[in-house]
């Protein structure tokens, strides 16, 4: 953290709510915390000296504000609205999640980037999965706070007990039981529904690109770990399909012709629009990936390649790697020691409404 933002964040400290009369009751703290393609973020958090549980917010926004000129007082006093209309009244109980049992219904993967989260997956239970990696979160409702999420970190791995394969076992089971598959153009006339029906009608059904997700869209690029719904997707196209890592929460699928030009194209487009339109706490890859009916694979390849970088690389099998025991995970099998290995129809699920996206619960 430079000097001029911990300055900010001390002088938010030292004055959020100086004007309430409750403020000798209150314990303001900053936290730092590490988010997902992020390692310099800092969170206020506000509660009552009583409660077990405060509403938190990122500073980092607000320094940016401050830069651009907003004063103080007002940042301040846009921190206390917001803070105060997210004030928990009442104590919550989180004593069930120190067991697995309580939480695998409600136990699910998130997708990442491993070289952009190094130091997060220091902290965190995870496999190895190419240049990514999965980590797990459990999904918290509560009438007071909404829908949240908490990270599965060591703390928790350590109190549940339990080998880490069967928490991607529970994983696995509540992915495939809320995975999503919508066609891109139908999608986007849902969203638009000015535009022309004759978008995308020039492609056929079996070859238009399909958004991968879950239900929630929160997280959804962990729906390509779903063995059974990249077999079907193989199905539908007739062949093998290559897989755009649009962000941590979709992915894009559409077949592969398995040609220099596709595969240049395809990868040249995933750099430029993580370079341009992706926000950094969203990105995912820079690289595409293939599934050819049984496996991911993927291919280095620098921005802006040509067909000699094409000739001059080999696909490198994704395998699921536990971080702690060094394992192959296989979906429905026994694991099997690490390896070194480098050579239908799609049921669209109905829309839900999605939530906004909320940070970890501070607990």
């Amino acid at each position: 953290m430079n000097e001029e933002f911990e300055k900010f964040c001390n002088e938010v400290k030292d004055h959020i709510f100086e004007n309430s009369a409750d403020r000798d009751n209150l314990e303001i703290e900053l936290r730092h915390v590490q988010k997902v393609n992020q390692q310099d973020l800092v969170n206020l958090t506000v509660k009552p000296k009583d409660s077990n549980i405060a509403p938190s917010i990122q500073l980092n926004a607000a320094f940016e504000a401050f830069k651009d000129g907003k004063s103080m007082d007002d940042i301040i006093g846009s921190l206390e609205n917001t803070l105060s209309s997210h004030a928990v009244t009442e104590n919550l109980d989180m004593s069930y999640m120190t067991e697995f049992d309580n939480c695998k219904s409600q136990v699910f993967p998130k997708l990442i980037n491993k070289d952009m989260n190094e130091e997060l997956l220091q902290n965190v239970p995870h496999y190895d999965y190419g240049d990514l990696a999965v980590l797990f979160y459990v999904k918290v409702e509560n009438p007071q706070i909404g829908e949240g999420s908490v990270t599965v970190n060591n703390q928790i791995f350590e109190q549940w007990g339990v080998e880490d394969k069967a928490i991607m076992d529970a994983a696995m089971d509540n992915l495939k039981a809320n995975t999503q598959c919508k066609d891109l153009f139908g999608f986007i006339q849902e969203l638009h529904p000015g535009l022309s029906d004759e978008i995308g009608a020039d492609v056929p059904p079996d070859k238009s690109p399909i958004i991968v997700s879950t239900d929630s869209q929160t997280f959804g690029a962990a729906a390509i770990l779903n063995e059974d719904i990249m077999k079907a997707l193989c199905e539908r196209v007739g062949g093998d399909i290559v897989i755009l890592p649009s962000s941590i929460h979709e992915c894009l699928v559409l077949g592969d012709d398995n040609t220099p030009d596709q595969e240049i194209a395809l990868n040249d487009m995933v750099k430029s629009v993580n370079d341009t339109t992706v926000a950094q706490e969203d990105l995912l890859s820079d690289h595409i990936y293939h599934f050819n009916g049984e496996e991911l694979m993927m291919r280095e390849l620098p921005k802006y390649a040509d067909i000699e970088d094409v000739r001059n690389t080999v696909f490198t099998n994704m395998d699921l790697v536990s971080a702690q025991t060094g394992e192959i995970y296989r979906q429905g099998k026994e694991q099997a020691p690490k390896e070194q290995d480098k050579s239908k129809e799609i049921v669209n699920i109905d829309d839900k409404k999605t939530p906004p996206k909320r940070d970890d619960l501070a607990i």
